[in-house]
């Protein structure tokens, strides 16, 4: 810090904390007498603070200072007075579908700006954004959000909030416009139902398919960007709201990520092809053919073996089941995630809920097949 920098931090006396755990001040500027809000971050990328210094964003604070002091950098930025989502939400406010969509979209306008700079949030949560008193919409709380680097395949630190956290901050990917996609549709459901999305969802059909699409677990099956995302929320608001079963769901994306409500709509023909095919994506219709063509060879050998009719007929459904039971969970087939429960568990433990429940259907299966073959002998 230089001196020029400690004169000008001087001028901002400490008032109370906001968020003293975090090292959030409330502070007045000691000449024009305004209040502002000074964070002490331990962990930041000062070219975050200073692109939002030079480029001010209008629904977020304006950066007025980012000094870097012995590993800390000092940030001053304008105050915002109104309450947090959070805040509403735990004192009973319950948000229209019109109300929640106009948040969303204004979240999407602030997003594009944000995301045309090179910056990423990563943090999107109710806590994270406020109401002020006169209704406008304001994103918050810039310490968890990197540059956007799409050469990187994982974010170098692993950051977010459960529950609003996208797949790819947990290790799987690095973050992208996808990752706060992801973080809004889940926002979005939560205001609507008071609930995530793998809890319960809306029961209008082209809400909850938006919704859907925001938090599919790849990041090419969610909306390209915060602008597309804008549209599909204007395309909601200029329509009546229609029932349940007669409205017609939004259209899948490329990369779909099997198993969700638009893949399931009636004429996509995708939802007739087998696991691994239905998404179009290249990498898991190649996996699948292997899976198949392994699985066709292990029973044509089986035919072949001279053994008695009724243990081939075992061996037969014991291998169906041993190889088509993979694919079925694992690509999430006809939504069984949701079905089973896996759906609300953190990817990590995604992962290890699959695999339970495949080797549940294994030992299943394979009792069965014991049984059988002790009541044919």
């Amino acid at each position: 810090m230089t001196l020029e920098d400690r004169a000008r931090l001087s001028f901002y006396q400490e008032l109370s904390p906001i968020n003293a755990a975090h090292g959030v001040m409330l502070v007045r500027h000691s000449e024009s007498g305004a209040l502002f809000v000074k964070k002490t971050l331990s962990h930041y990328q000062p070219a975050i603070f200073e692109t939002l210094k030079a480029h001010p964003l209008p629904g977020m604070p304006r950066i007025l200072e980012a000094v870097e002091d012995e590993g800390r950098l000092i940030v001053i930025e304008s105050y915002i007075s109104g309450r947090t989502l959070q805040e509403e939400l735990d004192g009973g406010t319950v948000f229209s579908q019109a109300r929640t969509l106009e948040i969303g979209g204004a979240l999407c306008a602030i997003l594009q700006s944000l995301h045309a700079l090179g910056i990423i949030h990563r943090d999107i949560k109710p806590s994270n954004v406020m109401l002020t008193e006169e209704g406008a919409v304001k994103l918050l709380d810039m310490d968890a959000a990197k540059i956007h680097r799409p050469e990187e395949a994982r974010d170098t630190r692993l950051i977010g909030t459960k529950g609003y956290a996208a797949p790819e901050q947990y290790g799987f990917g690095s973050s992208g416009p996808a990752t706060d996609i992801y973080a809004l549709g889940v926002l979005m459901n939560v205001l609507f139902t008071g609930a995530f999305p793998g809890e319960k969802m809306p029961e209008d059909s082209l809400l909850r398919a938006m919704i859907e699409r925001c938090t599919r677990l790849e990041p090419a099956g969610r909306y390209a960007s915060a602008a597309e995302l804008l549209q599909a929320i204007r395309a909601i608001q200029g329509r009546p709201l229609t029932h349940p079963q007669k409205a017609v769901p939004a259209g899948p994306a490329p990369g779909e990520q099997p198993g969700s409500a638009a893949s399931h709509a009636p004429g996509n023909t995708s939802s007739l092809l087998p696991p691994g095919f239905r998404s179009g994506n290249p990498k898991n219709m190649l996996l699948a053919s292997l899976w198949y063509i392994v699985m066709i060879g292990v029973l044509i050998t089986g035919a072949k073996d001279t053994i008695p009719l009724a243990d081939k007929i075992i061996m037969l459904g014991f291998t169906l089941v041993a190889f088509l039971g993979a694919p079925l969970i694992f690509y999430n087939y006809r939504n069984i995630w949701d079905r089973t429960g896996i759906s609300k568990k953190p990817p990590v433990r995604r992962r290890g809920a699959c695999a339970m429940v495949y080797g549940l259907l294994l030992l299943a299966a394979g009792t069965l097949a014991a049984l059988l073959r002790a009541i044919l002998r």
